[in-house]
């Protein structure tokens, strides 16, 4: 499928770190390497460049003449199995099926082959796994994608002998039938790897958001609520699930566009289920004052809190991600400012006046939701900048 992969003097710098230095490497493909190195030389940064978990800070990794970095195409085509600890609560065929969803090439029934052969257990949790049934599980991940650039970053430690010499002959003969470029790495200079097959090696040195009594229980306590459930949703929307999709081989600009409009769609749902459930109430008990005027600004509201406060846990995150930790102080407050002026231009009670000069008690509403949407916008710009480029954990 392609022919070359390409480091063009890359470097990576992180916290003022120096990572990788001037690093130039042409590899051809459909080949097994091997990638050699001690603890802390740079192998896993090295390849998370090539499975775009981060963007080189100068030089170009490519593919045939493009840039890996973002790219949907070459991204969904590389994968990269590390030896990590996974708590999913999934079931652990389960959890393969959705990893398969992002990977076109994926073969279930050699995947189901795969688990006989290490004995992995289908109807386990992912997390209950042992760590040698951990990394047998990322390898039947690995191996079952037929990614055109399969990564192993010494995903099989965990493993026991025989179950590293079946890998082995596993990567071989499945080789075979379907060429493709696989790197191995490993700090083990004398593992088997490297004596059980002829490959190429190289190696790396060490471098361095209704009124005050209004009568809505339902309505009002879901809308409350609501506020800081999605504002914790927002902050957890960054960090292992980033991670995640980009190791499913999704792009930055994919998922951001996917958490976008998963905020929209909850705020809907959200808000119609809300709005049911005031009709039952209304319908069973039947005394409330409230006009359908009123009901129908509240629940335009409820909506918009739940985007807004979405998009400013998401924002919050965002910037502890990409800045230092005083920085990301800096981020609270401006979420807090954003809160207030939101909060204001409804007319909610806020320590501080300043914040209800606009409100919905002096403008109609259809101007305050206008400026509600630039809020929104400037949040979601604020936020794809800062994420477009964000480096993911290897």
């Amino acid at each position: 499928m392609y022919n070359v992969i390409q480091f063009e003097d890359v470097s990576l710098q992180l916290k003022n770190k120096q990572i990788l230095k001037n690093i130039t490497l042409s590899l051809e493909t459909n080949k097994i390497y091997g990638l050699l190195g001690r603890n802390g030389a740079g192998k896993t940064s090295l390849l998370s460049l090539l499975a775009s978990f981060a963007q080189a800070t100068s030089g170009r990794v490519a593919i045939d003449g493009v840039s890996v970095f973002e790219n949907e195409n070459l991204m969904e085509n590389i994968i990269f199995i590390r030896d990590i600890k996974l708590d999913e609560s999934e079931k652990v065929w389960k959890y393969i099926k959705q990893t398969a969803a992002f990977r076109p090439n994926f073969d279930e029934d050699y995947a189901k082959a795969l688990m006989q052969r290490f004995r992995l257990p289908e109807d386990v949790a992912v997390s209950s796994l042992s760590r040698g049934m951990m990394s047998a599980m990322h390898v039947v991940i690995g191996l079952a994608s037929r990614c055109a650039i399969t990564i192993f970053d010494e995903a099989y430690l965990g493993m026991d002998a025989p179950a590293r010499v079946k890998f082995y002959e596993e990567v071989l003969n499945d080789y075979m039938e379907h060429p493709r470029t696989i790197i191995l790495s490993t700090h083990l200079i004398g593992s088997v790897v490297f004596s059980n097959f002829t490959g190429n090696s190289f190696e790396m040195s060490v471098p361095s958001f209704m009124e005050e009594g209004s009568e809505t229980s339902i309505a009002a306590l879901l809308g409350n609520s609501g506020r800081i459930f999605f504002l914790v949703c927002g902050i957890l929307s960054m960090g292992p699930f980033l991670q995640y999709f980009v190791s499913m081989g999704v792009t930055r600009k994919a998922y951001f566009k996917g958490n976008v409009m998963s905020v929209f769609l909850l705020a809907i749902t959200f808000t119609i289920l809300t709005a049911i459930l005031y009709g039952i109430e209304h319908f069973i008990f039947g005394n409330f004052t409230n006009s359908f005027e009123q009901m129908a600004i509240y629940f335009l509201k409820l909506a918009l809190d739940i985007v807004v406060f979405y998009l400013v846990g998401w924002f919050i995150a965002s910037g502890f991600h990409s800045m230092n930790l005083y920085r990301g102080v800096g981020f609270i407050l401006i979420a807090i400012v954003v809160i207030f002026i939101h909060s204001g231009l409804w007319g909610e009670d806020l320590p501080l006046a300043i914040f209800s000069i606009i409100s919905v008690e002096s403008y109609s509403a259809v101007i305050i939701v206008l400026l509600n949407a630039i809020i929104i916008g400037a949040l979601i710009y604020t936020i794809r900048q800062l994420t477009k480029n964000m480096t993911v954990k290897a």
